[in-house]
């Protein structure tokens, strides 16, 4: 049974709830975030978040997308969202994310991306993690690097918020690469 939940150091990564949507919404009715993802109507309402989480809700259960909200462990407070979209019918997923804006810079995005990776190989059993991200969003790649992925390329995205297609940088990280990073991890401890 794929875990519903997660825990890192400092956040707890869970199912999505319809009592988030008031948050989820506070957070990216924020053209600084929005402005980054592919898919995200601005400005965004409560409504919206209802929507997604309904969504989340049938494709969890369908096998197609494992969504999280990020949530701070000291105060339950929510900070963003994270999650993997499978690429139906091959083992591999596309990692996404997001934080509200008061909660960059603070390392959370890293954390949250590692325990995705994580959870993508050992818990899905992926062959291969991918994301993109907008060629200025600096503070994507850093995440994503210290998530393990690596360049892989380039991809052409439609970011529907910027109302054009973007030939963004690709990171990626194999099951190999992964379970080998792991290995040599738990050595050093």
């Amino acid at each position: 049974m794929i875990p519903e939940r997660l825990e890192t150091q400092r956040l707890v990564l869970r199912r999505h709830r319809r009592a988030d949507a008031p948050r989820l919404a506070q957070l990216l009715n924020n053209w600084e975030v929005v402005r980054w993802l592919a898919q995200v109507p601005f400005p965004y309402t409560e409504k919206d978040a209802l929507d997604w989480i309904s969504q989340t809700g049938r494709n969890w259960v369908e096998g197609r997308d494992y969504q999280f909200v990020a949530v701070l462990k000291e105060t339950n407070e929510v900070v963003g969202h994270i999650g993997i979209r499978m690429d139906v019918p091959r083992p591999t997923g596309e990692l996404g994310y997001w934080f509200g804006q008061p909660y960059w810079g603070l390392g959370y995005g890293a954390e949250a991306a590692r325990a995705m990776v994580a959870f993508g190989f050992l818990e899905l059993k992926l062959e291969r993690l991918w994301a993109t991200y907008l060629p200025e969003n600096v503070r994507s790649l850093t995440v994503l690097s210290k998530a393990g992925l690596m360049p892989d390329g380039f991809k052409s995205q439609e970011f529907s918020t910027l109302k054009r297609t973007v030939n963004c940088p690709m990171m990626a990280i194999d099951r190999a690469e992964y379970l080998q990073t792991a290995t040599m991890a738990e050595t050093r401890s």
